[in-house]
């Protein structure tokens, strides 16, 4: 049998609600005879879909349910269609499962490490931790991102204007910012760590944007894609690809020329 830790009832209402105001009802929900005074689903559409009493589900959102079991949590993700990122959380904090997360180590995964030097001739690469902490970057990582060797990439996307307006072009800057505090998200889950805690509250004190994303209660694991990045040598197209490690809450973000393009002349 699973393991079950204590339910985070405020944050699994808040996730719940944002989950049903983002899903439209067309082709869901039976058509209305009344209008719609707030977007998304009703929370008694989503009772319906789910199989559950309407109460039942209203104390989930309002935070006085009990510990819903996992049929009930698998009926409700089917309901809001949630991915399976937004599932993950979703058990997370209604308490299910094992910890997902141990306290996130400083010491660098040498694993990382090893593939971090030997990708450096071609690949821009660097290390980070689930809230955005910088812990290595190789020659290439550095030159790509303005220096960025230490500090935290999440805080200065968000608090230093004139360095993500030179690295970003405008269209890319509101997926960007949305893809990081959904990760975030999805990165610290349903675990009580102090030190993410503290980082959350400074971040939603420091950046009205950043604060308006969180409590969106959007979740998405950052994955490989594709990036356009702006650099004084010139534009980069760049391939992404995100590896994770064995030391707990570490990741590898590799960053290599699209085959379209190639790294300006003095970037190697």
């Amino acid at each position: 049998m699973a393991t079950r830790r204590q339910i985070d009832r405020a944050a699994l209402g808040a996730f719940l609600r944002r989950r049903r105001e983002a899903l439209s009802p067309e082709g869901l929900a039976p058509p209305s005879s009344t209008r719609r005074r707030t977007p998304g689903m009703r929370r008694e559409e989503v009772a319906n879909l789910a199989g559950m009493s309407v109460n039942y589900y209203e104390r989930l959102e309002r935070a006085s349910g009990p510990q819903p079991s996992d049929a009930v949590l698998d009926a409700i993700a089917r309901a809001l269609r949630l991915s399976d990122d937004e599932i993950a959380h979703l058990y997370a904090l209604a308490g299910h499962g094992t910890p997902r997360h141990a306290p996130v180590a400083r010491t660098v995964d040498r694993g990382l490490r090893i593939a971090l030097d030997a990708l450096a001739p071609d690949t821009a690469g660097l290390i980070f931790d689930r809230i955005g902490e910088v812990l290595a970057a190789n020659t290439l990582g550095a030159a790509i991102f303005g220096g960025m060797t230490e500090g935290n990439i999440v805080e200065r996307w968000f608090t230093d204007r004139a360095w993500r307006d030179a690295l970003s072009p405008p269209d890319d800057q509101e997926p960007t910012s949305r893809a990081y505090v959904a990760d975030l998200r999805a990165s610290l889950g349903g675990d009580d760590d102090p030190a993410a805690e503290a980082f959350i509250r400074r971040m939603r004190t420091a950046s009205a944007e950043f604060s308006d994303l969180w409590v969106r209660h959007e979740v998405a694991v950052l994955r490989a894609g594709r990036k356009v990045l702006l650099h004084p040598r010139g534009r980069l197209d760049l391939e992404c690809a995100v590896l994770p490690a064995q030391q707990p809450g570490q990741r590898l973000t590799l960053f290599r020329a699209a085959a379209s393009t190639s790294w300006p002349r003095g970037f190697r």
